[in-house]
């Protein structure tokens, strides 16, 4: 009987020592490397790194196996920096990452795109793009379809429209323009600026659409109060392979509550439960206000009993606003010192709604009726707090 050699180029016995050494609870697991490894490999230290990474509980001794690389003189090489950069990106210790970018005598296509990509999904833009700009002095390389889309990411956070309309002509020229990464990128970037005659084009340019892509152009229509747009764009979505994400759905809900579409928003709302997609907090609240402004006052108060466990500030205040919008104004005062007797402290939102929503019913608020109406509900003596 014949046995299979593994797979993996670290060796078996390597391996098992790695997670060992990783596991360890010594105090300076360093000083144990040399006797630990019986090889010091690139593929090895690699390894061990990809290792690192990927298990939560070992990030502490990332730098612990940076030092090693670097005592075992393999601090110059390329491949086993670019790990280390993707490592510290990952775990978001960006002045880490800085220090070995500025410190590696070689970088190449991989190393700039790693330091782009982590700036701009740490919310960095400008350092993206200083960085971006360095790539373009210092390497000769050609864009590649990642870099391209940090840079457009790092433009939404800065709202630099002619730096993006820069990158486009780039894309266009270079035939990225069809790629689902790159032009996914341009179409959110667009629908984020509210520029959606270009996001349009952008996404009709893309012969693949994603989830994202569908999503960036759906909430950035309904976003520019372009409602019928977006809910024919959403039918369109719902043709396709492409499953609808809770983003996409939130929008598409919203644009029926302002277009007073009752019947597609209830079937939206049924496509829910019938694909078992779990509704969060905040698809509940939209799911609320849809409901109480297409004066479906009681369909809402249904859905709210159930969200017993899952409530927020806007949930209670979407409720309360709701009810008065509806004239219902002694269920919204009742309902107002439910959650103030719940612990919730009203917001500024939530007082302003009282106040001026339901100003023509605030001697409700005094009056014995609505004392009993409390009193009933809760059972016991109610005094609504204010802040």
């Amino acid at each position: 009987m014949r046995c299979s050699l593994p797979l993996n180029p670290v060796p078996a016995f390597s391996r098992i020592r790695f997670k060992l050494l990783l596991n360890s609870k010594h105090a300076n697991p360093a000083r144990n490397f040399s006797s630990h490894f019986p090889t010091k490999s690139k593929q090895d230290l690699a390894f061990l790194l990809q290792s690192c990474i990927s298990t939560k509980t070992h990030h502490p001794k990332l730098l612990t196996i940076h030092s090693h690389i670097v005592v075992s003189g393999m601090g110059s090489d390329v491949f086993l920096n670019n790990v280390l950069l993707n490592g510290y990106s990952k775990l978001g210790q960006i002045q880490n990452a800085l220090k070995l970018f500025d410190r590696m005598g070689q970088r190449n296509l991989i190393s700039w795109s790693t330091m782009i990509s982590m700036y701009a999904q740490h919310n960095h833009g400008e350092e993206a793009l200083r960085v971006f700009l360095g790539f373009r002095k210092s390497l000769s390389e050609s864009l590649n379809e990642f870099i391209l889309a940090s840079v457009l990411r790092a433009c939404v956070q800065l709202r630099d429209i002619v730096f993006a309309r820069q990158i486009q002509s780039f894309v266009v020229r270079s035939g990225f323009e069809i790629d689902v990464y790159v032009g996914t990128s341009l179409v959110n970037f667009y629908s984020k600026v509210g520029l959606m005659d270009d996001a349009w084009s952008a996404f009709d340019h893309l012969p693949v659409k994603n989830s994202v892509t569908w999503t960036a152009v759906i909430v950035g229509y309904s976003q520019i109060g372009s409602n019928m747009i977006a809910l024919n764009l959403f039918d369109s979505m719902l043709k396709t392979d492409v499953r609808p994400d809770k983003f996409v759905i939130s929008s598409a809900i919203s644009a029926c509550s302002s277009l007073n579409f009752i019947d597609d928003g209830k079937q939206i709302h049924g496509y829910l439960y019938r694909n078992e997609i779990e509704l969060d907090i905040s698809m509940n609240n939209v799911v609320l206000d849809f409901y109480t402004k297409c004066r479906k006052v009681n369909v809402a108060s249904k859905l709210f009993e159930t969200m017993t466990d899952s409530r927020n500030i806007v949930s209670w205040t979407t409720m309360i606003a709701g009810y008065m919008q509806n004239s219902c104004d002694t269920d919204a005062m009742v309902l107002f010192a439910e959650m103030t007797r719940s612990g919730w402290a009203a917001d500024a939102f939530a007082r302003i709604e009282v106040w001026e929503v339901g100003g023509r019913s605030m001697g409700l608020f005094f009056s014995p009726l609505l004392t009993m109406a409390c009193e009933r509900k809760f059972k016991k003596k109610i005094r609504v707090k204010w802040s």
